[in-house]
């Protein structure tokens, strides 16, 4: 997530990108558009398990979408002009909820910190998640660090292991 101005009004936009060409994006939007006031591809750490050992890496959240917070005039459109000018913007899909930002957030958690405390919560412990896209699943707390979560949750015969904060999280069962 990368940060221009505090305290703007801007609302938030989603947009889609070519697969892998985030960064000259960014790098275009940051240099060329500066009514662009925040831009956020979100990310998780995800580990796959190697002959060599085990490999970390980012992976996007929502592979090819942008959220970009701006101000959208429709009267003077300019901003969207230029965005959509780039030639690995590939298309506009339309506003972005506060509650569906939440949402993003809450799952990304990269650079966040919060006061939450973890004290609740132990490696092992059965967890619901409560807030977020997950919402509805359980998974087993595999890690705890000075500020979030880290669970590992069932889906479609494969486990995820996904970063949370405290207050997205219930534990159901303590082992």
């Amino acid at each position: 997530m990368m940060s221009k101005k505090a305290g703007t009004a801007d609302e938030w936009y989603v947009w889609t990108v070519r697969s892998g060409k985030f960064e000259i994006v960014e790098r275009f939007i940051e240099e060329k558009i500066p009514q662009v006031s925040k831009i956020l591809y979100p990310t998780i750490s995800t580990e796959k398990t190697t002959r060599k050992g085990i490999k970390v890496k980012k992976s996007p959240l929502y592979a090819g979408y942008l959220f970009l917070q701006y101000t959208h005039d429709q009267s003077n459109p300019a901003t969207w002009v230029k965005i959509n000018s780039h030639p690995f913007i590939t298309g506009y899909v339309g506003p972005c909820t506060a509650q569906d930002l939440a949402s993003v957030n809450s799952l990304q958690k990269v650079d966040k910190l919060n006061d939450e405390k973890i004290n609740d919560f132990l490696v092992g412990d059965l967890v619901s998640v409560k807030n977020g896209v997950f919402v509805g699943f359980r998974g087993e707390v595999v890690l705890l660090s000075s500020n979030s979560v880290t669970v590992d949750l069932e889906r479609a015969d494969r486990v995820l292991q996904v970063v949370f904060s405290p207050e997205d999280l219930g534990v159901i069962t303590r082992q």
